[in-house]
């Protein structure tokens, strides 16, 4: 089948789940961060924030406190106002 069989794996892949099409790391990020005009740029944790309460809104963590998505990466940054 040759070719189409390869493009016949890729569909399949594709429509499997999740499908990434960048992969950023923390200095790349901190750097896109940075190009597009943000300060206070800084990696946290899932329960980590500049905003007051964050650990109750639970969003990338359960209710124990375990983060979701324990190997994703977690910058947070200021869009300074004009």
């Amino acid at each position: 089948m040759g070719e189409e069989f390869s493009a016949l794996e890729i569909g399949r892949f594709r429509q499997s789940g999740e499908v990434h099409y960048w992969m950023y790391d923390r200095y790349s990020l901190t750097n896109l961060f940075a190009k597009c005009g943000f300060i206070n740029i800084i990696q946290r944790q899932a329960d980590e924030s500049y905003i007051p309460n964050w650990k109750n809104f639970n969003l990338d963590t359960e209710s124990n406190g375990n983060t979701y998505k324990p190997d994703s990466i977690f910058i947070e940054a200021i869009k300074p106002t004009l």
